[in-house]
């Protein structure tokens, strides 16, 4: 396994630590958070892009229920409830949203 190979594992596991913090409404540490920036900027300046996650999908790309409710400014529940208008899909019996759908979703409200 070469250099670059050993970086994209070392991001594609930071990003899927800290999706799962942010699909489960837990706090990402500080530390990780500035570690996993690190590592974007090693990989983007290798390759000339950013990394990706394992499933091609940007990490910061994702919500979780917390997230929503906070950015629109309405109850868990009420996600819950709208998350197919949102975009939503269940993955192991979690929602989980694309930022953008939700932030295309927030202006039209407004």
């Amino acid at each position: 396994m070469n250099f670059d190979d050993k970086l994209r594992w070392q991001y594609m596991c930071a990003a899927e630590v800290v999706n799962g913090r942010r699909l489960r409404g837990q706090p990402i540490p500080a530390g990780l958070k500035q570690y996993l920036q690190e590592l974007e900027a090693d990989s983007a300046e290798m390759s000339g892009s950013g990394p990706k996650t394992c499933d091609g999908a940007d990490a910061n790309r994702t919500m979780g229920v917390k997230e929503v409710a906070t950015m629109l400014n309405i109850t868990e529940r009420h996600v819950r409830r709208i998350a197919t208008r949102l975009g939503g899909r269940r993955v192991n019996g979690t929602w989980v949203f694309d930022r953008d759908i939700v932030e295309n979703y927030r202006k039209q409200s407004a």
